[in-house]
């Protein structure tokens, strides 16, 4: 009994910690992510660039760089639109699975207290037992049959969110777009997409996509950035 307690004391020792660091790294990863995409709307001249410290609408956000990247090389896309409604669809699917996993732990409970709430018959059957092997089948297919929707609903949107960010990449950095966005894949996109926002040759080309966000109206004409350089004639 001593020893029992002894390892529970040790394991919560280390994993009471592990949890802790793990959240910290997830928060400081979700604020430069959102750091990034603030600088990158900043200089494509947005003025709800705030969005991009909101869950849900910085992705929104992420589609409208990439948007503007297309549109300044004149193509309309809609990364915007798609990114936002995959990202819906994935945390109602997900919210759908939670939903599903209440259902099943409610219906084992329900099953378990059933063997004392009904009387057993002659063989050993209790009266609930068939109720309850009914909606833990049922439950239980729910649960398998979600599982489909959720994987596609995450695999369509990574798709979608990584060639949004080669675009980016590909219009500020050409020679260097194949490897940004294999390690961006392989490793960890956000950190390297926040140093990738800092970069000297992005702050010099968002001139050009401002330019053409005033010509079709996405941006007011006054609108800019206030970066302190002068390229092309532009303050940037």
């Amino acid at each position: 009994m001593a020893a029992d307690v002894a390892l529970r004391g040790i394991s919560s020792a280390f994993t009471i910690p592990f949890s802790m660091a793990a959240m910290a790294v997830s928060l400081v990863t979700y604020a430069l992510s959102c750091l990034a995409i603030y600088r990158l709307a900043h200089l494509h001249g947005h003025n709800r660039k705030f969005l991009a410290f909101i869950p849900i609408a910085n992705i929104f956000m992420m589609g409208r760089l990439a948007d503007d990247v297309e549109l300044s090389r004149g193509k309309r896309s809609a990364f915007r639109k798609i990114l936002l409604i995959l990202e819906i669809v994935q945390i109602a699917c997900l919210f759908v699975f939670m939903i599903i996993n209440i259902v099943f732990v409610v219906v084992s409970v329900l099953q378990t207290a059933s063997y004392s709430a009904y009387p057993y018959n002659y063989y050993g059957y209790s009266t609930g037992d068939t109720v309850s092997a009914v909606l833990t089948g049922f439950s239980g297919i729910l649960l398998f049959a979600s599982m489909p929707f959720i994987w596609l609903a995450s695999m369509a949107y990574n798709v979608f969110y990584y060639i949004a960010l080669y675009r980016i990449y590909n219009y500020y950095l050409p020679k260097h777009s194949i490897v940004l966005i294999v390690l961006s894949i392989f490793l960890s996109s956000l950190y390297l997409f926040f140093a990738f926002a800092y970069m000297p040759e992005v702050d010099k080309k968002s001139a050009d996509i401002r330019r053409v966000l005033r010509q079709y109206g996405v941006i007011p004409p006054d609108a800019d950035c206030d970066c302190g350089h002068e390229h092309g004639g532009e303050k940037t």
